[in-house]
């Protein structure tokens, strides 16, 4: 849905029409749940002490290797 969204507001905008509400609600609320995804991870990779995180799993969060410092 986020990619149909970028698209139309791009055709829009080239052929100098005005972008629907629509359209640009959908691509903040997008950058919004990214950025919320984003810290939810961060917040999963960030172990107690002493503890660790198996390699599957931190190859799902895209860190392969990553280990608790």
């Amino acid at each position: 849905m986020r990619v149909q969204a970028e698209v139309v507001v791009h055709v829009a905008r080239r052929r100098g029409e005005q972008v629907p509400e629509a359209l640009l609600a959908i691509r903040e609320a997008t950058r919004e749940l990214r950025a919320t995804l984003e810290a939810l991870r961060d917040d999963d990779t960030r172990l107690p002490c002493g503890s660790t995180m198996s390699r599957s799993w931190s190859n799902a969060l895209g860190r392969p290797g990553w280990t608790p410092g």
